[in-house]
């Protein structure tokens, strides 16, 4: 999905997370640099991690992406595009959540991963 990407590094956590891992990741985002966080969590355990590191916020507008099906997929982009272009707020962050469902459709279909 992304083009141009350089992988400077990875970790895998088991149970647990890591000694300074908030630090580490907010200071990652603080230099700038887009960071995408992978689990093998339901969807409310991953967003309990995002935000117990960081990267997710309770001021954050997130954008819940979680419907198998193609036409699912779609009405959720739809949704989403249209809750983005009404935003007035710049000091808004936003953040994506995928289940691996539809993660796996997305990447599946060439449409649907340029929307994306």
């Amino acid at each position: 999905m992304e083009t141009k990407l350089v992988l400077v590094g990875s970790t895998a956590i088991e149970d647990k997370l890591q000694d300074n891992c908030k630090e580490t990741i907010m200071a990652i985002r603080k230099a700038g640099i887009k960071l995408w966080v992978l689990t093998g969590d339901k969807v409310e355990t991953a967003m309990m991690i995002g935000q117990s590191v960081g990267v997710l916020d309770k001021y954050m507008k997130i954008y819940l992406f979680r419907k198998p099906d193609e036409a699912g997929v779609i009405e959720e982009f739809v949704k989403a595009e249209n809750e983005f272009k009404g935003t007035t707020d710049a000091s808004i962050k936003h953040a994506i959540v995928i289940e691996g469902d539809t993660l796996t459709r997305i990447t599946a279909n060439a449409d649907l991963l340029t929307r994306f």
